[in-house]
């Protein structure tokens, strides 16, 4: 449970950072990577 608790953590502050950097293409691909590797980390605890 605990390790849940942390990637949910991590997936809402990924999807808000990438909210924030939507302008700047270079960045926004880079936290996309890094947003979807904690979406696909979500499944192994689960």
């Amino acid at each position: 449970m605990p390790s849940l608790i942390v990637i949910l953590s991590l997936q809402a502050v990924a999807f808000t950072t990438l909210h924030l950097v939507s302008p700047y293409p270079v960045v926004m691909a880079i936290t996309a990577v890094l947003w979807g590797g904690v979406n696909f980390a979500f499944g192994s605890p689960v």
